[in-house]
């Protein structure tokens, strides 16, 4: 019977030398070529977890309100050292009061008459409806009581004037 000598890599993947019969020599070959770096190395799949994420992030956005306060930033309200600003009461009409004497009914310009006609029919639907007048602190007082004249006029029952809160430095 003849012999073969082979080379086989043991379980370190060295080399050793066997010495066969050709019908066995075909158990003792492993024909993979073995590399280190693929056993060792698992891969996370994560694109479940970025589903979930993703899905996460549109459900939050979906149910989150956005509530646009009806502020207009041009404006620099009065400021006093007591008291609380009434700028943040909860639903009530605002009506701002510019420095150029313009006015706007939550964010719309408007003129006299038609917020006049907006605060009635805010009242028809709303008797105890509060209603709240920003004036700029470079508006002359005019305007500003003029919009308080067209609120009562109108049936509104309680009207306040807003203004910033924060102390000027010089005065208690």
């Amino acid at each position: 019977m003849r012999r073969i000598h082979v080379l086989v890599p043991d379980r370190k993947d060295r080399l050793k030398g066997i010495t066969a019969t050709p019908s066995n020599v075909a158990s003792l070959i492993d024909m993979r070529i073995r590399r280190p770096s693929e056993s060792s190395t698992e891969l996370i799949n994560i694109s479940s977890l970025l589903d979930v994420m993703f899905i996460l992030i549109i459900f939050f956005m979906a149910t989150t309100t956005f509530r646009r306060e009806e502020r207009d930033i041009t404006i620099n309200l009065p400021e006093t050292s007591e008291g609380q600003s009434l700028s943040s009461a909860p639903k009530v009409i605002v009506i701002n009061v510019r420095k150029d004497g313009s006015y706007l009914v939550g964010d719309q310009p408007t003129t006299l008459l038609e917020m006049s006609d907006v605060i009635a029919t805010a009242t028809q639907s709303d008797p105890g409806q509060k209603v709240l007048v920003r004036g700029d602190e470079l508006a002359l007082h005019g305007s500003v009581a003029s919009a308080i004249s067209a609120c009562t006029r109108v049936g509104v029952r309680e009207v306040n004037i807003g203004y910033d809160f924060s102390a000027r430095p010089g005065i208690p």
